[in-house]
Parts: C-alpha cells; structure tokens; sequence
C-alpha cells in the first residue's frame, strides 16, 4: 500500500486518539513494517505521546507482508516514542520456537 494511502487512512484516527489526552497508544495488528513506520512517524508530531507497537505474523519469521519479523522489530525499536513492541495473532505453534 502506497505511503500516502497508509498516512491518509492512519493520520485521522492518530489524530482523534491523540486529542482524547491517553498515556499510551496501542498501535496494533499492523500487518507490515512500512505501515508501522508511516504511523511511526505521523505519531511524531505529537512528541510527548508514547506507543507500543505489535505486528501479525504470517508465520514465525515474517509479519503478515512478508518481511522478517526481527527486521521489524528492530526498525520500531529504535523509535523514541516506542516503549514496547512485539507480535500478536501468531498460531500458538510457533510461539515457543520464535522465542527461544
């Protein structure tokens, strides 16, 4: 999905959380690492609001488009306003192999 459309779809309901005064945001299920990093850095306009960040997976080395899952969380963890990241709707299967 092109950047533009991710912004155009994110920046109004990052918008409206951001107004209602939360001390976290859950920026969740985020299916790509180019989704995470275009919410990443709408969020940046509002500097003192902190998030996690979790991705699904399509199994337990690649989010759900594709790209290797640690290649991911390790792009969101270097984000000053990432407090936590991770994933989330993995089959329970690879849970006990991915974090070994």
């Amino acid at each position: 999905m092109a950047r533009q459309v991710l912004a155009d779809s994110h920046g109004p309901r990052l918008e409206a959380l951001v107004a209602s005064g939360p001390d976290l945001l859950a920026i969740e299920t985020i299916p790509s690492l180019e989704e995470a990093l275009v919410v990443l850095e709408l969020l940046e306009s509002w500097a003192s609001v902190s998030a996690w960040v979790t991705f699904t997976c399509r199994d337990r080395e690649r989010v759900s488009e594709g790209q290797p899952v640690a290649e991911a969380i390790a792009a969101v963890t270097g984000h000053p306003q990432v407090v936590a990241r991770g994933s989330i709707a993995w089959n329970p299967r690879w849970w006990i192999t991915f974090w070994r």
